[in-house]
This record gives structure tokens, sequence and C-alpha cells, in this order.
């Protein structure tokens, strides 16, 4: 009895051992993953970071910046580029006009870098400086010329601009954007203001309009459930500071790795003629090919840029992910347009932010709200357009539609 008491003692102590060699193990591998993330991001020395600051910012010290950024690339070269702005306060269209002057500017100098930096250069933007680096991208894309990635932080752009896609298409990375629907410049501000039209949303407010595979861009919603705040509260959350903070949350995410940083890699063997190149499968204008001679596959954009080159795994993996995306992409598209058929009203954009209107339900960010006083309610969807509106009984009727429309995506 003695013995057999000493050998479960024996067992249970290489148990505790063996636990605690693989727990040991795992911490190193999380190290080293993460360790991995910073040696591909921040590269140094090639690893090169342009920051294009917002509206009115070019008497705020660069130091407030780079403290914050160094946090979140620590090991990468970074410079802010500023704009002047000042002057264009009592006219928006001057605004537009300063922050767009300033792409020729910034495309020119990228221009005169050499290829390594050009394609180690990430393009950070907040606010209108959003927009300056997706102007900037798409200008690159028209030269042939690719960077590392762009990101963009409450970009004051239109959600659903042309200069977008070719934005996508100029980088070697996908791109990130980071919006906030509870960003209170953007939906109010510039949302209700609107630039070309009165209905017009930004890209760093309600995210994009069109639905781009993650191999092209990768968007975050930073939204928080806040209690009722102040106004100064408020403008607080349309800050640099916030969107820098929420991007270093996401880019040090080991979990992200592989969608931030998709695996590449030469090819096997030097050679330049298309016909080597098989065309597997053509979806939408997203292409699979394999190679003649090696083993390598392709992903080809419907531009005709190549995603990826690597081996037939990984590539295939990532293509079936684009499959799937564009797949959920053309469902989200169906189910909006079949709900916006139920509406018979004429659209308004309505401000955010009223306080008479209550919200009861949301779905996709779609809303239920009732009035304060009386029986009326409304649903407003996702762009803060009010799509119909009348007795609590109606108009519940049409939201449990557009709930159950929802729950079949």
């Amino acid at each position: 009895m003695c013995n057999s008491n000493k050998n479960l003692i024996y067992i249970i102590i290489i148990i505790c051992m063996i636990s605690i060699f693989i727990l040991a193990c795992n911490a190193q591998n999380k190290n080293i993953k993460h360790n991995e993330l910073h040696d591909v991001e921040n590269n140094v020395p090639e690893s090169e970071i342009f920051f294009v600051s917002g509206y009115k910012t070019k008497n705020i010290p660069e130091d407030e910046y780079l403290n914050l950024l160094r946090k979140v690339f620590p090991r990468s070269n970074i410079t802010v580029k500023k704009w002047e702005s000042e002057d264009a306060f009592i006219n928006w269209k001057l605004v537009i006009n300063s922050a767009d002057g300033f792409v020729n500017e910034l495309v020119d100098e990228i221009t005169r870098m050499s290829k390594d930096k050009q394609q180690n250069l990430i393009i950070i933007g907040h606010s209108l400086g959003g927009r300056i680096a997706v102007r900037t991208l798409a200008r690159l894309g028209a030269r042939h010329i690719r960077v590392k990635r762009g990101i963009f932080l409450a970009a004051a752009i239109p959600d659903d601009d042309s200069d977008m896609e070719k934005a996508l298409y100029s980088t070697r990375k996908p791109c990130i954007n980071i919006y906030n629907r509870n960003d209170y410049v953007l939906r109010n501000v510039y949302g209700i203001g609107g630039e070309n039209s009165f209905f017009e949303g930004a890209l760093g407010a309600y995210g994009s309009r069109i639905h781009y595979p993650k191999l092209l861009l990768i968007e975050f919603n930073v939204s928080q459930k806040r209690d009722k705040t102040s106004r100064i509260e408020r403008y607080k959350e349309h800050d640099s500071q916030f969107y820098i903070e929420e991007l270093g949350k996401r880019i040090h995410d080991d979990e992200l790795h592989d969608l931030l940083f998709p695996p590449s890699k030469s090819l096997d063997v030097k050679h330049d003629k298309q016909d080597q190149w098989k065309m597997l499968k053509n979806v939408n204008g997203w292409c699979l090919c394999s190679h003649g001679s090696t083993n390598n596959y392709q992903i080809i954009s419907p531009s005709g840029d190549v995603l990826i080159i690597n081996d037939e795994t990984i590539v295939k993996s990532l293509y079936n992910r684009v499959l799937n995306e564009l797949q959920k992409a053309e469902r989200y598209e169906a189910i909006e347009k079949e709900i916006i058929g139920f509406f018979k009203d004429e659209p308004i954009k309505v401000i955010p932010y009223d306080r008479v209107w209550v919200t009861d339900e949301t779905v996709k960010d779609w809303m239920l709200q009732h009035f304060i006083i009386g029986n009326k309610c409304r649903i407003v969807d996702n762009r803060d357009i009010m799509r119909t509106h009348g007795s609590k009984e109606d108009v519940e009727k049409i939201f449990k539609k557009i709930k159950q429309l929802f729950e079949q995506e």
C-alpha cells in the first residue's frame, strides 16, 4: 500500500513537471511570435512611417504624435507630415482643397525615394490626414509605386470614395481602416454637412460602404458603449491619441498576425513569361494561378495586381478566405437591397445625437427608435439615414423583418 502511494505521488509529480514545461513552452512561443511581429512591422533600418496629421494641427508639437506612435512602432523611422489648413476655417471647400493640394507634395516626395524605402513605407493618416493618405496611395498606384501599407484613422473622406479602391491596390500588405461610430466630429460636423451631398458619410465613422476582402482592407470598429457624456468629451473621441492607441491594440494582437502580414516569398526560379502561370479559378476577377515549373501559387486581384506568391497550401487557404468574404459581401448587399425595398418614405439624414429619439433595438447598426413623446417610432439605417417613421406597431413590424433577414446572413 505504501509503495502504491509512493508510485502515485511520483506520477503526480511527473504530470506537474510536464504541465509546467508545456506552459513555459507556450509562453516562450507567444513571446517569439510577438517579437516576430515587431520584426516584420518594424524592420530596421528600412522601415519608414509617414504620419499625416489632421485639420489645424500645424502648431501641435511633433513630439506629441511621436511619443504615441513610438509605442506602436518602437523600431521604425517616423516622420510627421503637417499641411497648411489654418486659413481655411471659414470655408470647408478651401479646407478640402488644401488637403488635396498637399497630396501632390507627398506623392512627389515618395516618388523620389529609393524603391526599397518605397516598399517598406507605411502611410498613416488621421482625420483629414486619412483623406490625404487615401489620395496619396491612389496617385502612387497610378505611377506604379507600391508602398507597404496604408492606415486610416478616423478618415474624413466619403465612405464610398472612388480613390479608395485605387489606394488598396497600391500597397503590398492589407490596408487598415479604424472607424468609430461614436466619433462626434465625423458623424455630425462632417456627416451632416456632407462633402458632395447631404447623405454622405465618412469612412472614419461608418467604415467602407463597399465590402473588400481582407487581403485588401482590414477594418476595426472601435466604437465603445458609453453613458451620456458632455459635448467636450464627445469631441475627444476624434482625437488622434484615441485612434493611435486603438491601432496599437490591433497591430500587436498575435491572433491577427497572419491577417495583418499575409505570408509571401520570392519565386524559386527567375521567369518573365506570363504563360508559365496557369489560371485555375476566376471569381469576380479574383484569380488563383499555379506556376508551371515550381510549386508556387499566386492570387491576382481584379486590377491585375499579384497580391501573394507562396506555396499551394498557403495560397489556396487565402484564396478560399477571399471567396468566403466575397460571398458574405454579396449576401449582405442583397439583404440591404431587400430591406430598402420595404420603405416607401423619402430617406432623410438625421442628427445622430438627437436627444428626443431613444434607441430601443439595434441590428447591424440599424436602429429602431421611439420619440420621447407620443407613440411614434422610426428606423434609422447604419449610415444615419431615416428610412421610415410612423406608429410604433407598424414600424416595429418592419424592424422585425429586418432582424430576421440579417439573422440569415
